[in-house]
């Protein structure tokens, strides 16, 4: 993300499409930028929920395991 408040990119979530501007600009200097790798797990089932990931860029995998192995 960027380091200055470019608010922009909230406003293509969803989540903050109808939040005023003065309200998004307070929020974002408490986003950080979390780069990962190819193959990487961000969470598993049953890890504690006190994260929000946005995606800045690029795509994500999101899998369960259903029965063993398989997911």
């Amino acid at each position: 993300m960027a380091s200055h408040p470019d608010v922009s990119f909230l406003r293509q979530v969803p989540l903050f499409k109808d939040v005023d501007e003065p309200t998004l600009r307070a929020l974002w200097p408490r986003f950080r930028e979390r780069r990962v790798r190819k193959g990487e797990v961000l969470f598993r089932t049953n890890d504690p929920g006190d994260e929000l990931y946005l995606i800045f860029s690029g795509d994500i995998v999101v899998s369960k395991p259903v029965t063993g192995r398989v997911e």
